[in-house]
């Protein structure tokens, strides 16, 4: 059964191995300068990696224990003094940013800590993600917790108008104060906050907030004493209440309509900055403005603006909008011989037409309930010649005209669309006449038919073809047979060149392909990973974890071409016998590039019994005195960093006994 250890994280306390080892000792190199050159790290002292400049990791493979109670880190914000929390049955908490230690500090009777928090830059990155362990005065420790440093961002205000009663708006999670200043810095009042992050500042009242122009701020604190950057608010002056509305305005309407707050009793149609005209209100708050004869309000996206008035002559906020055309008719596509012109009509049209080029009334049509619209056209000659030119015109209830659309009047049927075909492509698409037979020949030879579906796509099975074969695609239907749509089979991607692949490098997988190319990694059916190429040509994928023997398949795709499939076998990273005879003085094998050092070990007494150098491509043959049947060994490769090692396990059995010689 094969074992193995890696590197599970780096940083100032050196490098920590996980794993079976089957033996006491390994060396390992420091990650970093500030620890010694080599340590040795075994079952004796595996608690002694030390840091020339911090205190010693103790709690490294130490027992953990529920007995320290349950660690509580209190949230953490930039500009804190200090971090805290609560250790219960704990007389120390440790500290740790990114894997190296910080801090320790006591407990303090009632069970809670701080941790002076203005000297660690990390604590004022919002996002940073801090460590904390309690141990109590046993020496066990609690199971690490994790907290993320937030970022205490300031208040969001409403806007605030001269009499209104309460500044309002919104703060960040954490907040349990919100305090409001006057222009020039002093504290007015606090302000009362609710569950949903909302808050409310009785204003009214004060003399400071009384004229329209002034500012004041309004600031957030935490339960820890943060105090959030001031937000600014500035006074608005009084007004009657907000807009009017205003309903969509068409040209050639005859009123523009809409509704006003209950306090208004007028309403005033201005252009231009200029008052026009007033309008009448209604009980029920709508209002009307007659605007047929206003010249400016003729054209399309001219802007006008509507304001109310109440009984003290004050003025509401000010609405604006702008003359809209109402939509030209949608035509659909109209080919000589066709019986119908067909299409759909705006809401506000009763009636619809069809002219000529010189704008010769054609014929009238009709308009269904549903917006729907078609004129019968068969026989009119001036519709009968593909290039022709045809106006549809609509008209509301009284004769006005409200939209016009032009078309060319086309042929009888056109030639299919095609998408680029390559040399991976195992289809042909496009788009045609809805119910049309889609046929694809290369010369005289039909290689492929289909039909155009209800929704004007097609999509043909063919046999790959080879770069710089011409195809031809028509289309047929109800007899009429269009003019060929004529293609070149362009190269395509070919399929991505994969870099070797380890068994133990599992997490991901890389190679060369098309710059800005899909890869997509396959095991059988099934995607198990994908990503881009890069601008330098190169990919890197993440997959889980393959069983080794696993066939691995990957293509790349981009602009519509799939490339064909590039495949893989997940290997075996050391190959060597896993059973040798007691005859056996000698093992070979080949391990991975770059795991050089190979050594064999006694599993029963974890004794080094041989070791040996594996040349540059990984073969080896190491010399073992013969080993007693039953026996366990296990073989390991070590990497050159010392930073990781594989091994594998070999089964002695016994060898066969020397021939007996009878004397002569």
């Amino acid at each position: 059964m094969k074992k193995k250890s890696t590197v599970i994280k780096k940083g100032v306390i050196g490098l920590l191995v996980i794993g079976t080892i089957p033996f006491n000792d390994i060396e390992v190199k420091a990650a970093s300068d500030s620890l010694k050159d080599v340590s040795t790290f075994s079952k004796a002292n595996r608690n002694q990696l030390t840091a020339t400049s911090i205190p010693p990791v103790e709690n490294i493979g130490a027992k953990v224990s529920k007995e320290t109670g349950n660690l509580v880190i209190h949230t953490h914000y930039v500009g804190a003094t200090y971090l805290r929390g609560v250790a219960p049955n704990a007389t120390k908490v440790r500290l740790s940013i990114a894997g190296k230690l910080i801090r320790i500090v006591d407990v303090a009777p009632d069970h809670s800590f701080r941790i002076y928090a203005n000297d660690i830059a990390a604590l004022k990155t919002p996002g940073a993600i801090l460590e904390m362990t309690a141990q109590n005065k046993n020496g066990a420790f609690s199971e690490t917790v994790t907290s993320t440093v937030k970022e205490f961002k300031a208040p969001i205000l409403d806007d605030y108008s001269v009499g209104q009663k309460y500044i309002t708006g919104t703060v960040a999670d954490g907040t349990t104060r919100i305090s409001l200043y006057s222009k020039t810095g002093i504290l007015l009042r606090n302000g009362q906050m609710e569950a949903d992050g909302t808050f409310k500042i009785t204003a009214n009242d004060l003399p400071a907030l009384q004229i329209a122009g002034d500012s004041f701020t309004v600031k957030a604190v935490t339960a820890s004493g943060v105090i959030s950057d001031a937000t600014q608010g500035t006074i608005e002056a009084e007004i009657l209440a907000a807009a009017p509305t205003v309903k969509a305005y068409y040209v050639h309407d005859t009123y523009m309509t809409g509704n006003v707050s209950e306090r208004a009793v007028r309403v005033f149609l201005r252009v231009n900055g200029r008052a026009l005209r007033g309008g009448t209100i209604a009980p029920d708050g709508s209002y009307r403005i007659y605007a047929n004869d206003v010249v400016e309000l003729k054209q399309p996206a001219s802007t006008f603006e509507v304001v109310a008035q109440d009984v003290n002559n004050r003025y509401s906020e000010v609405a604006t909008s702008s003359v809209k055309s109402i939509p030209a008719p949608l035509v659909n596509l109209y080919r000589a011989g066709q019986t119908y012109i067909t299409g759909s009509v705006p809401t506000n049209a009763s009636r619809v037409s069809v002219y000529d080029k010189t704008g010769k009334l054609l014929r009238n049509g009709q308009v269904h309930e549903d917006g729907t619209f078609r004129i019968y056209v068969s026989g009119v000659p001036e519709l009968q010649l593909a290039g022709n030119h045809l106006t549809i015109k609509t008209f509301t209830a009284n004769g006005e005209r409200n939209g016009e659309a032009s078309q060319i009047v086309s042929r009888a049927i056109d030639e299919p669309t095609v998408v680029r075909v390559t040399h991976n492509s195992t289809e042909v698409s496009g788009t045609g006449l809805a119910g049309a037979d889609v046929f694809v020949k290369v010369g005289m030879k039909e290689i492929g038919t289909g039909k155009v579906t209800s929704n004007g796509s097609y999509t043909i099975p063919i046999a790959k073809q080879a770069v710089g074969t011409k195809l031809s695609v028509h289309q047929e239907r109800n007899g009429v047979l269009s003019l060929a749509t004529e293609l070149t089979v362009a190269k395509g991607l070919d399929a991505p060149e994969i870099n070797r692949f380890y068994a133990r490098d599992n997490s991901r997988i890389g190679g060369i392909g098309e710059e800005g190319a899909t890869i997509i990694v396959r095991v059988g059916q099934e995607e198990i990973g994908r990503g881009q190429v890069s601008q330098e040509g190169s990919y890197s994928v993440a997959i889980p974890k393959q069983a080794v023997g696993t066939t691995l398949s990957v293509v790349q795709s981009k602009d519509g071409d799939t490339s064909s499939s590039k495949h893989t076998i997940v290997p075996v990273t050391i190959a060597s016998p896993s059973v040798i005879t007691s005859n056996e003085v000698s093992i070979r094998g080949v391990a991975r590039r770059g795991f050089a050092t190979i050594k064999i070990y006694n599993q029963a007494t974890n004794q080094e019994i041989a070791a040996a150098r594996a040349i540059g491509s990984g073969s080896f043959v190491i010399s073992i005195p013969k080993q007693t049947p039953g026996n366990k060994l296990t073989l390991v490769s070590i990497a050159s960093s010392y930073s990781e090692l594989e091994s594998i396990d070999l089964s002695v059995i016994k060898g066969l006994d020397a021939p007996q010689v009878n004397q002569v």
